[in-house]
């Protein structure tokens, strides 16, 4: 301080002092503020407003995670997504529609059954059932050749299965939007009748 009153004179060091003064008020002030607002940041996360918020973004999040692993799982097949997306955006335009229908309805739960499916589907096309050579005269590769028969004739069954409930999916998701769209157009009053009615009067 000594040095600086000798090299730029008394008046210079009383600024310096101001200055440092101000500027620790500055810091105080500004941690005051800092704690009021976390203090209010803190009150605002115990709210019930927030914390629904909070529950819903999760959830949110959980949604779309559970999606993205859907679709890498197709993917990883090579097995086209054109399929779910489209069972997707029906669950998407469902909830869109009726939020509340998730309390009863599992909707996540079909697109997950969707993707096994897809994938039970392209495992009996991949399987290699072509049947025997026509010549398989040796009992054991006649016994081999009935064996691979029943397997194809079961997998057949399976893909035809498996097929069905896939279309049975998404048919079903096409009901539940037409359902909750129907709820919407019901008109419960009727002016017109009303009017007439009160002219006959």
């Amino acid at each position: 301080m000594q040095a600086l009153a000798r090299r730029y004179g008394v008046w210079s060091s009383t600024a310096v002092m101001v200055g440092g003064v101000a500027v620790l008020e500055g810091l105080v002030a500004g941690l005051t503020l800092l704690g009021a607002t976390l203090v209010a940041a803190w009150g605002a996360l115990r709210s019930k407003g927030f914390r629904a918020w909070l529950d819903r973004y999760a959830v949110r999040q959980a949604a779309s995670a559970r999606r993205d692993r859907r679709e890498d799982r197709l993917e990883a097949a090579s097995i086209s997504k054109h399929g779910l997306a489209f069972a997707t955006v029906l669950v998407d335009r469902i909830t869109d529609s009726d939020p509340t229908i998730e309390r009863y309805i599992d909707l996540e739960s079909l697109l997950d059954r969707y993707v096994e499916l897809e994938l039970a589907i392209a495992r009996c096309i991949g399987l290699d059932l072509a049947p025997s050579c026509p010549d398989a005269s040796s009992p054991t590769r006649m016994r081999i050749s009935n064996y691979a028969l029943a397997l194809r004739r079961d997998a057949e069954v399976r893909l035809a299965n498996a097929r069905d409930e896939l279309a049975s999916i998404t048919d079903l998701l096409r009901l539940i939007l037409a359902r909750s769209e129907m709820a919407k157009i019901e008109l419960v009053d009727d002016p017109v009748a009303d009017t007439v009615a009160l002219l006959e009067v």
